[in-house]
């Protein structure tokens, strides 16, 4: 599909309906201020002045996609806990729909509290259950999902290795996606990496992508990219870099794209915000060079920001227009 302009490309976001399955989380940050050491143990003592939750992990992407003016549909579990009414709560304040939330008994909600004073990141407290769920709960889980099939215009893995990806879920999935020819998306992660085989996007960042093939720093990125994509199968493999951008392999061509200088905040999140990018840029049509230098630049300016948060929309629509060319 051919755009005139970056708005052109925008305006087509707005009618995509997205599935976002996976796992969620809320992140919590913890500010206060630290003026003393504890007398009961050589560690600092924080005085907590305030306390901050956000929707994490695929309800992040969620988010991401809603600010890009789609439509996102979650997908995921919460426990039967005071976390899990605080995500729920947290999905209705973000105008999200918690219809496709399953709550289960046998696990807490994972939360990842973050505690801070001033910019220094002093520790990190996660809650959370990564056991595999039962076959029984993913029957469940795909009942739930089931009537969603005809509606969606591609579907979003987020894998955060926290139990709800298992083999036998990821094969379910993929197999009704593309039975129902809706484009899979996957921002895997380490247990169940080499499950996601011929998906239409398969986003791995370069840690991940070493491990996956118990590689060495020393083997040549190209090669590494090539192992992992022979291997997988996919439609198209885009590997981020962090500061040095994002490689776009298809069987045909490698696109790479490299990073604007910027004042890092935080890189946490961005994983997030260049799959949701990268899903609706593919689902619209755009050709892989455009979708990675896309992606890449709303990657980079979700890192400018403190904590998981969302992409800004104007921010990114501004410098789109100013760096990248779409006619």
């Amino acid at each position: 599909m051919t755009f005139g302009s970056i708005r052109e490309v925008f305006d087509a976001f707005k009618n995509l309906k997205v599935l976002v399955i996976g796992d969620s989380m809320i992140d919590t940050y913890v500010y206060g201020a630290v003026n003393r050491i504890s007398p009961e143990a050589p560690v600092p003592v924080v005085e907590v002045h305030s306390e901050e939750h956000r929707l994490g992990g695929a309800a992040n992407v969620a988010l991401n996609l809603q600010a890009l003016g789609a439509e996102p549909i979650l997908a995921s579990i919460v426990g039967d806990d005071t976390n899990g009414a605080l995500f729920r709560e947290l999905m209705a304040s973000n105008h999200l729909p918690s219809d496709y939330l399953l709550t289960l008994t046998d696990r807490p909600t994972t939360q990842k509290k973050r505690v801070l004073s001033g910019t220094k990141h002093l520790m990190r407290l996660d809650q959370e259950c990564t056991d595999p769920i039962s076959s029984e709960t993913t029957s469940r889980f795909l009942d739930q999902i089931q009537s969603l099939w005809s509606v969606v215009d591609v579907v979003i893995i987020e894998d955060y290795d926290k139990g709800l990806l298992t083999p036998e879920l990821i094969h379910r999935i993929t197999s009704s996606a593309h039975y129902t020819r809706i484009p899979v998306c996957v921002d895997p992660k380490f247990r169940n990496f080499h499950d996601y085989k011929g998906v239409d996007l398969f986003k791995p960042n370069l840690k991940e992508l070493e491990k996956s093939i118990a590689s060495t720093r020393t083997e040549a990125l190209n090669v590494m990219i090539d192992q992992v994509f022979d291997l997988l199968q996919p439609r198209y493999l885009l590997l981020t870099l962090g500061s040095k951008g994002m490689i776009m392999k298809s069987t045909a061509d490698y696109y790479r794209a490299g990073t604007k200088v910027r004042e890092v905040a935080d890189v946490s999140g961005a994983g997030d915000t260049v799959i949701a990018v990268a899903s609706l840029a593919l689902a619209i049509g755009l050709t892989p060079g455009q979708v990675t230098d896309l992606s890449n630049l709303a990657g980079g300016i979700v890192c400018e920001y403190s904590g998981v948060v969302p992409i800004p929309l104007s921010k990114l629509m501004k410098e789109a227009n100013e760096l990248l060319s779409f006619n």
